[in-house]
C-alpha cells in the first residue's frame, strides 16, 4: 500500500481525537519559536522523481500555525560499464544529476497533546535540475536541463521529544508543471548536435518525508 494512503488512513483514524481532543493552543507555548530542520529523506515530496535531503527553517506564527521554507538537494552519479570480451557494449554509459528545490509551505497543526501534533500543509516548490548522460560506446553526451513548479498538499505528524526537539513525517499529493530541454552532442564532433524541449503536467502522490528539527 502506498505510504500516502497509509498516512491518510492513520489521519482518518485520528480525526475524531484531532477534532474533539485538541489541547488548548495557549498551553503549547510554540508561538514565536524558530527552528532549523534537517530533511533526512523525502526530496521526492518536492522533486517527485528523486529522493534527496535538505535544510529547512521553521517559524511558528502562532501556537497552531507555522511557516516552513528551505532547500532540498539531489545529487547522484552512476555508471554502467557492460563489456563483452573486453569491449564496451552499446549500452555502456555514465550518468550524473544535480537538483535543487526551493520550498515554502504553511502548516496547520491540530495538537492532541504537547508531544503529538498532526497537521495539514499546503505549499509551493520551484526546482531546477541538470542530468548528464554519456554514452561510452556511441561517444554521445546528452544533457537535460529541467525546471519545475509544483503545488503540494500534505498531511503529517510532528512528535516533540522535548519542546526544543522534534521529528516529523509527512506525505501528500502534488501537481507539477515541468519544462525539460534536451541537447545531444557527438563528443568528437560538436557540429552533430540536436536540441529539443518538452513540457508536461503531472499529478501524483509523493513519498514520505522525514525531518528532524531543533528549536531555539
Amino acid at each position: 500500500m502506498n505510504i500516502f494512503y497509509r498516512w491518510l488512513i492513520l489521519f482518518t483514524l485520528l480525526l475524531p481525537q484531532v477534532v474533539f481532543s485538541q489541547v488548548p493552543p495557549d498551553s503549547l507555548g510554540r508561538s514565536g519559536n524558530m527552528g532549523l530542520g534537517i530533511v533526512l529523506t523525502g526530496g521526492s515530496t518536492l522533486i517527485p522523481t528523486a529522493i534527496g535531503g535538505g535544510i529547512v527553517g521553521k517559524y511558528w506564527l502562532g501556537n497552531q500555525d507555522a511557516f516552513v521554507g528551505g532547500l532540498i538537494f539531489d545529487l547522484m552519479e552512476s555508471s554502467e560499464n557492460n563489456e563483452k570480451q573486453g569491449v564496451a557494449t552499446s549500452d555502456s554509459s555514465s550518468k550524473s544529476s544535480v537538483g535543487i528545490t526551493f520550498i515554502g509551505r504553511w502548516e496547520k497543526h491540530f495538537a492532541i497533546s504537547k508531544t503529538v501534533s498532526p497537521y495539514l500543509t499546503p505549499g509551493l516548490a520551484y526546482s531546477f535540475s541538470k542530468v548528464t548522460t554519456t554514452s561510452i560506446t556511441q561517444n554521445i553526451k546528452t544533457i537535460e536541463d529541467g525546471l519545475s513548479i509544483a503545488a503540494t498538499c500534505g498531511i503529517g505528524i510532528e512528535y516533540f521529544f522535548t519542546p526544543l526537539l522534534s521529528i516529523a513525517i509527512q506525505s501528500g499529493i502534488y501537481g507539477r508543471y515541468s519544462s525539460i530541454q534536451t541537447s545531444s552532442n557527438k563528443i568528437n564532433d560538436p557540429a552533430k548536435s540536436s536540441l529539443n524541449r518538452k513540457t508536461s503536467w503531472t499529478l501524483g502522490i509523493s513519498s514520505a518525508a522525514i525531518a528532524l528539527t531543533i528549536y531555539f
